[in-house]
């Protein structure tokens, strides 16, 4: 497939090309949402196959959206078409449409793979679809974490794994033809890499050239690091990098699927789907790589934002970092608000929380002996007749009571660490006590 920008037709520039060499046939996508189909003997018009829809009234209406792409079988007796919001399956044999399917949002690419058959879809918020030939139905299908369409997308030589270079500095990888993953190659210290503006491609081998410095990759099972050369300009010496250390993670089908799959039973489900999953790269690259320091950050930050949906991501995220640790959400909060390293975030969180169940500890040893004592002197007020007894009594009763209530009071005060227990009650019930041993003497 070579893209011809340069040609035009009757119908508008043509964006792709593709060759059907047994059938002798150049089937050609143009801008205009047209595809012509033409002899490559005589290069004579064999014919035109429009998209068309029908209006409320079922007349047929052409649509102007242009050709993505195109892509043929194996066998080359099917070609598929990508428009911006549909995709058909035409018979080379017959030269016409055996099947459509609506794409709910703009498609950003799709394409066959050679070998089996299966059909992937990309659209511009980043879910991807695999259907069975002929788009009999869909198998599997998910979503990056992100929305593309600003990314670079390009393709390997056997158009069956898409390369996304993201505007934050990462190269995504993904499969269209078998079980969708994700291996995603991070540049922390690279964040111009969305600015190459020139690539080209020897078998699997990438250039990216930007400001006088050329990257070289390459694509195999698992890719090479990219190496940075000058170029000769003087002027960019400080772009100059070594070789860029990276991670990868890849998440495997199960897990990926359960958390990421889009049941798009209706256009409703799916945008409501993609509102609740759609996560920042950041918080979810941190969250895949159990980077829990700086994924707490990023979600606390968004905790600080007017955004709603921000919130929503950042409480559930805090609530699976917690999870995952047995420690409680409230902890982490008031572990990032009194840690200066976001490091230690987790393990401050950790002590804090013993530390609370230490001093909850102490505090109910010391309330149930302070009502214990309370009552015994509530009790033992019903045998004191004698008037002297009964003021000394009820001094000592008033003063027992308020030592205890000073010290419950003081104890509590001292540490302002969160899900210490409520003393108000207790401090409450303490006085109550006491004055009605007091009466009791009296009266």
């Amino acid at each position: 497939m070579t893209k011809l920008p340069s040609i035009t037709s009757n119908y508008g520039n043509f964006t792709d090309i593709i060759y059907i060499s047994n059938k002798d046939y150049l089937f050609l996508g143009t801008d205009q949402g047209t595809i012509e189909v033409r002899s490559s003997l005589d290069f004579s018009e064999l014919a035109i196959i429009e998209h068309v829809i029908d209006n409320e009234f079922g007349e047929p209406i052409k649509i102007i959206d242009p050709v993505v792409n195109l892509s043929s079988t194996h066998k080359q007796d099917l070609v598929y078409a990508f428009f911006g919001t549909i995709a058909y399956c035409i018979s080379v044999e017959e030269l016409k449409i055996i099947q459509r399917v609506p794409i709910s949002e703009q498609v950003v690419y799709g394409n066959i793979g050679k070998k089996t058959g299966e059909i992937g879809v990309i659209t511009v918020s980043g879910y991807l679809s695999r259907w069975s030939p002929q788009f009999v139905e869909r198998i599997s299908s998910m979503d990056f974490p992100f929305a593309i369409s600003k990314c670079i997308l390009l393709h390997d030589h056997n158009e069956t794994r898409i390369i996304l270079i993201m505007p934050t500095g990462q190269l995504i990888l993904a499969n269209v033809d078998k079980d969708p993953y994700i291996i995603e190659y991070d540049y922390p210290d690279f964040s111009d890499l969305y600015k190459y503006i020139t690539f080209t491609k020897t078998n699997n081998n990438y250039l990216l050239i930007d400001k006088g410095i050329l990257s070289i990759f390459s694509l195999n099972d698992k890719p090479s690091i990219p190496n940075d050369f000058l170029l000769g300009r003087s002027h960019i010496e400080d772009q100059i990098r070594k070789f860029i250390k990276f991670h990868t993670f890849d998440v495997s089908r199960k897990k990926y699927i359960a958390n990421f799959r889009l049941l798009r039973q209706s256009h409703d489900r799916y945008l409501e789907e993609i509102k609740r999953l759609k996560i920042k790269n950041e918080l979810y690259h941190n969250y895949n790589l159990k980077d829990d320091g700086k994924t707490i950050n990023y979600a606390i930050n968004d905790l600080k934002s007017s955004n709603i949906e921000n919130k929503t991501i950042a409480r559930s995220v805090i609530k699976k970092i917690s999870s995952r640790h047995n420690v409680s959400p409230i902890f982490i909060l008031f572990s990032h608000k009194n840690s200066s390293s976001k490091e230690t975030i987790i393990e401050n969180a950790l002590h804090w929380e013993k530390k609370s169940q230490k001093i909850n500890n102490n505090l109910k040893k010391l309330i149930i002996l302070s009502l214990l004592i309370s009552f015994m002197l509530l009790l033992s007020s019903e045998f004191i007749n004698d008037n002297l007894n009964d003021l000394i009594f009820s001094i000592i009763t008033i003063s027992v009571n308020f030592i205890f209530l000073i010290l419950i009071n003081m104890y509590h005060r001292r540490f302002k660490i969160p899900k210490i227990i409520d003393i108000k009650p207790i401090l409450i019930i303490l006085f109550i006590l006491c004055i009605m041993t007091t009466l009791n003497i009296v009266f």
